[in-house]
């Protein structure tokens, strides 16, 4: 059976990158988010792609051991918004 690519995955052929499979993808996000910020970058990439890259990443991320990169997709700062009303 022939799987088929996330549509919502970088397009990292822009880059002369091979394509990624959605668990390479967030395991790079997820170990250099500072090399992946574009991929979750709403004024560069289409809102709904965005959406579910960062779900997917959230998805797979350990909070203490992935901290910058929550922190760069907004979810460390919103958790800790809604715990204290700030």
């Amino acid at each position: 059976m022939i799987q088929r690519q996330q549509i919502w995955l970088p397009d990292t052929a822009t880059f002369d990158e091979a394509a990624v499979t959605v668990d390479e993808y967030v395991r790079a996000y997820l170990d250099d988010p500072d090399n992946w910020w574009w991929t979750t970058n709403l004024s560069t990439e289409p809102r709904e792609m965005v959406l579910l890259r960062v779900l997917a990443i959230i998805e797979r991320a350990g909070v203490a051991v992935h901290e910058k990169a929550l922190i760069q997709v907004g979810l460390v700062h919103w958790k800790t918004s809604c715990r204290t009303g700030g």
